[in-house]
């Protein structure tokens, strides 16, 4: 995973999800439910069963719509500054490991 800053304004976004659960519409009606700005989306075949979305979006929305893509099954595969998930989840995991062990 890395990070690609498409410019100041704009941050690319990859995400990915399974070919047969992919629908264009249902990604459109997300980015419009959260008002994020779309200034491109490009849709690439990836591996045999996924497919990829290349998306350059405003930088100041992903907070709100990165868990919003997770919650509707689509993989993020890009990071970002403002995705918080990683981090809990090992904090999660960690506090877990840690009552276990007690």
């Amino acid at each position: 995973m890395h990070t690609t800053p498409c410019n100041e304004a704009t941050t690319c976004l990859r995400i990915g999800k399974s070919k047969s659960d992919f629908l264009l519409s249902e990604l459109v009606q997300i980015l419009e439910a959260n008002r994020v700005a779309v200034h491109g989306i490009q849709i690439l075949p990836a591996a045999s069963d996924q497919v990829e979305v290349h998306m350059g979006v405003e930088g100041q929305e992903l907070k709100h719509l990165l868990p919003t893509l997770r919650r509707y099954g689509y993989a993020i595969l890009s990071e970002h500054q403002e995705d918080e998930w990683l981090e809990k989840l090992q904090s999660n995991a960690s506090y877990l490991d840690k009552y276990l062990s007690i």
